[in-house]
């Protein structure tokens, strides 16, 4: 079977719209997916309605971002339900990913005299809710200033530039709390661009149910898998697919284990 379960669509970052996500992943031969985009779980129903016109399986997921020790660290929860306290989680950061743009541009414009507009934002986010520095990062290269994405980052509004401005957001501890009482699945993202096994240990403490094992790069990571299996912690893996060009070759010849999924949803108690 071809799964994959950590993927994004135009309701976060990503570049395709639920269905046709959907779509792709069904003409594709995939049996399983889960959509997870950043903060948001809108995409879900949309998606379930693609998901049965084109016989694919689609479990409902979401990537909440969080901070520890000062960086990113994002978390993972499946089968997670639509409670008040989860979509009021949800809100608080995609408002505050707003308030963080809107100050982005006004240091854009201070230190590099770049003017970006807002609207612009939300039409290539296609959300009034969700921007991201991917987003900034398109308008950069929109208008000129830049010949791509990662220059942008490289020069402007990546983690040590002028135009970068710290994120206010829940700590790992809340969000996977918040997951559990969800009745969701909570899962640490792609430990290998997160700490490693460091953050590993440190989220296990946290109370985390799972980690991405299976992600592109960290194939193979026996550090990880030893570490998941000595707490007996569930393996999951994605490839992270947001629409753009790089990612359909990683699509091509990933591969999740059919056991990722079992266990998901032994743990679950669903079938």
């Amino acid at each position: 079977m071809k799964i994959d379960l950590h993927t994004h669509t135009s309701y976060s970052d990503g570049k395709l719209h639920p269905e046709e996500l959907v779509k792709l992943y069904a003409e594709q031969g995939f049996d399983i997916l889960a959509i997870t985009d950043h903060d948001n779980i809108d995409a879900f129903k949309p998606a379930m309605k693609a998901a049965r016109e084109h016989g694919i399986e689609l479990i409902p997921g979401v990537e909440i971002s969080t901070l520890f020790q000062g960086r990113d660290l994002h978390i993972l929860g499946y089968y997670v339900e639509q409670n008040k306290e989860l979509l009021e989680l949800l809100d608080f950061i995609r408002n505050e990913r707003v308030y963080r743009a809107k100050k982005i541009l006004a240091l854009l414009k201070e230190h590099f005299d770049i003017e970006l507009e807002m609207d612009r934002l939300f039409e290539i986010s296609g959300t009034k809710d969700v921007i991201g520095r991917p987003h900034i990062a398109r308008a950069i290269v929109e208008k000129g200033y830049c010949k791509t994405q990662q220059d942008a980052f490289d020069n402007y509004i990546g983690d040590n530039c002028p135009a970068n401005l710290p994120k206010q957001s829940v700590t790992p501890e809340e969000a996977i709390a918040i997951i559990k009482r969800a009745d969701g699945i909570s899962v640490m993202a792609h430990p290998i661009y997160s700490g490693g096994i460091t953050n590993i240990k440190a989220m296990i403490k946290a109370g985390i149910q799972g980690v991405e094992i299976y992600y592109p790069g960290q194939e193979g990571c026996t550090d990880y898998m030893r570490l998941v299996g000595k707490h007996d912690l569930l393996c999951t893996g994605g490839s992270d697919f947001h629409g753009f060009t790089d990612d359909y070759k990683v699509l091509m010849d990933f591969e999740v284990p059919i056991s990722c999924v079992t266990e998901l949803k032994k743990y679950k108690g669903v079938k």
